[in-house]
């Protein structure tokens, strides 16, 4: 029988292999975590600002240091008050919040939280 050696070559590629899937799924986990913040804090500020626990102006700029992780200038923060109810947008282009560049290599844009509330009367 003859033996399988077992050549640098083949160490170089399972190792590259092994750290393209580890860049993968940290980018990826990354976008989950910021985009769930996203959410987390448009769902916060809209319903400050629906049962007017805070004003409007007040409810976005929290929103907006909630988010922020560091980097605000990278999130768009908008509160549209209407009639009947308060819609709070967080986006941020996904080039932006991806750390390793994968997720914005695959689907660049725009990443969205949007959160619409009736308001309590007052």
């Amino acid at each position: 029988m003859a033996e399988r050696r077992g050549g640098a070559g083949e160490v170089v590629f399972w190792g590259a292999v092994f750290a393209g899937a580890v860049a993968v799924i940290a980018d990826l986990s990354m976008i989950y975590i910021t985009h769930a913040a996203m959410w987390d804090a448009a769902r916060d500020a809209a319903r400050r600002a629906a049962v007017h626990d805070a004003a409007p102006e007040e409810a976005r700029a929290g929103a907006a240091r909630a988010v922020a992780l560091g980097a605000p200038e990278i999130y768009a923060v908008t509160l549209d008050e209407s009639e009947t109810g308060i819609t709070v947008t967080i986006a941020a282009e996904t080039a932006d919040i991806s750390p390793i560049g994968v997720y914005a290599a695959v689907a660049p844009g725009v990443l969205t939280a949007k959160v619409t509330m009736m308001k309590e009367p007052q």
